[in-house]
């Protein structure tokens, strides 16, 4: 799992496809995630967020890899880009859905680290 660009969307570019939503990029179809609504429980509060985004908004997406298999996620801000090193979570705390543990980061504050392989299995299950 890697992050395979980080580029800026405009809504005109979303396409709502069943339950999801997808974008073009590099002549491929890829479905699209907002961060933001990971941690939602109903489909319903996931669609709003997409529905208080204006036309004019920039969405910064991070696209990610696994394998073949590329997912965007949007994310309400970019700091920076750095390779870090995952410290896995340990009792009791190893079941927290979508995150895989911590990492330090340099300024001393510790940082969540998303579970990549989880998220793109919640992605396949929706097609379902």
């Amino acid at each position: 799992t890697y992050t395979e660009a980080v580029i800026s969307l405009k809504k005109d570019n979303l396409y709502l496809v069943n339950k999801g939503f997808m974008f073009k990029y590099l002549d491929r179809i890829i479905p699209l995630l907002f961060l933001k609504d990971l941690f939602k429980e109903k489909v319903e509060e996931q669609e709003s967020t997409y529905a208080k985004t204006s036309q004019s908004d920039n969405l910064s997406v991070i696209i990610v890899t696994e394998g073949d298999k590329m997912l965007g996620l949007v994310v309400d801000k970019l700091l920076q880009q750095k390779e870090i090193m995952d410290r896995p979570f340990r009792k009791p705390l190893e079941n927290i859905k979508y995150l895989s543990g911590t990492t330090l980061l340099g300024s001393g504050y510790v940082c969540l680290v998303l579970d990549i392989h989880a998220i793109f299995q919640l992605i396949e299950k929706t097609k379902k």
